[in-house]
């Protein structure tokens, strides 16, 4: 009786393990889906129409424009207190390309927002990255790929999360 408990908890401690790292590694997997950040109540995505989310956080904002590198129409960017949407002129529309945020107001699909630690980081979305002066990146695409859609986050000395960025890298002619 106490072998076959005895193996009876081994097979469930292995089946846990197991279960484990499957799930872990599945859900660490950065894809283009986490490139969201909640703002407001709303899951905003870069590629999304950027009016909803403008309107979502009022008009107490500051406004550059420029001619577009590589759309016909206005680059605009649009800064809030502790949040900045950069957009493109696609099909009519002014689609986000970026969004970069400095507040702990806003957070990721997955719940990472600043102030949290870069091991916060790592336990929600895993250690496949690149980190060059105090910039963690997870790339959608190939690593290092400037026209590759990332995810990043900016940390301190003391490896704090200061700013966190969706970036569509529509302006790099992808």
């Amino acid at each position: 009786m106490k072998k076959n408990l005895l193996k009876i908890a081994i097979i469930i401690i292995i089946i846990i393990l197991n279960t484990d790292i499957l799930i872990n590694g599945i859900e660490k997997k950065v894809t283009s889906g986490d490139l969201v950040l909640i703002i407001n109540g709303l899951n905003v995505h870069v590629d999304d129409d950027a009016k909803e989310v403008l309107t979502s956080l009022g008009n107490d904002y500051t406004f550059e424009e420029a001619i577009s590198c590589a759309y016909k129409g206005m680059d605009k960017s649009f800064s809030y207190d502790g949040i900045e949407i950069s957009t493109l002129p696609i099909d009519d529309r002014d689609k986000i390309c970026e969004v970069y945020v400095t507040s702990d107001k806003y957070e990721t699909l997955r719940g990472i927002k600043v102030g949290l630690k870069k091991s916060d980081i790592e336990e929600t979305y895993g250690k496949d990255y690149t980190f060059e002066d105090s910039v963690l990146t997870y790339w959608i695409d190939e690593k290092g790929d400037p026209k590759s859609p990332k995810l990043y986050f900016v940390l301190d000395e003391n490896n704090i999360i200061t700013a966190i960025s969706i970036f569509s890298a529509k302006n790099s002619g992808r």
